[in-house]
């Protein structure tokens, strides 16, 4: 089933829905960038500024023992 042109045409392209997204996102989160840093923060930090990206998602250098990929 071919698209007709004027159908394409109001198809949402991929950037334009990229940038929706985006904006939603930065507009959920803007008050984060507000807030300090606190407490385990400055832990987190230190640690991972002398690694690599790859030994981030390993579990031979745990923070406070616990394995936590995504906060890393």
């Amino acid at each position: 089933m071919a698209l007709t042109r004027a159908a394409r045409a109001r198809e949402p392209t991929a950037r334009a829905v990229l940038a929706l997204l985006a904006i939603a996102v930065v507009g959920h989160w803007a008050h984060a960038l507000r807030v300090p840093f606190i407490n385990d923060d400055y832990v987190f930090l230190d640690k991972v500024r002398s690694q690599s990206f790859a030994a981030l998602w390993g579990t031979q250098t745990l923070t406070f023992g616990w394995w936590r990929p995504i906060s890393r």
